[in-house]
């Protein structure tokens, strides 16, 4: 089974239309459908792993599954990161690490 495929097969296990993770993830209707070798580029590929409480890992191949426990406002910013553009992405990270450094 390839990460697309599994991908597709735990969101029907669990009830998730493709329609919905494309639209909470950011991106584009149709996007998971489109991917015809059967891979995800590493940066959605981890959106679509923390959407789902998986590692990336397990995405991937099948072994190690990890499913943390996520708030309805991790997934949020999840998706809204996601819209970001490189820079604003950055940004970002650095002022989280700035207020990681004064708790």
């Amino acid at each position: 089974m390839n990460t697309v495929e599994r991908v597709k097969s735990i969101l029907k296990e669990r009830k998730i239309a493709v329609s919905r993770l494309e639209k909470d993830c950011g991106f584009s209707n149709g996007y998971i459908g489109q991917l015809r070798k059967g891979s995800i580029p590493d940066d959605r590929l981890r959106i679509i792993a923390d959407y789902l409480n998986l590692s990336v890992e397990y995405l991937t191949t099948g072994k190690e599954m990890s499913m943390p426990e996520f708030e309805p406002e991790h997934l949020e910013l999840i998706r809204l990161y996601s819209k970001l553009n490189k820079e604003q992405k950055n940004a970002i990270i650095t002022m989280m690490r700035s207020l990681a450094n004064e708790i």
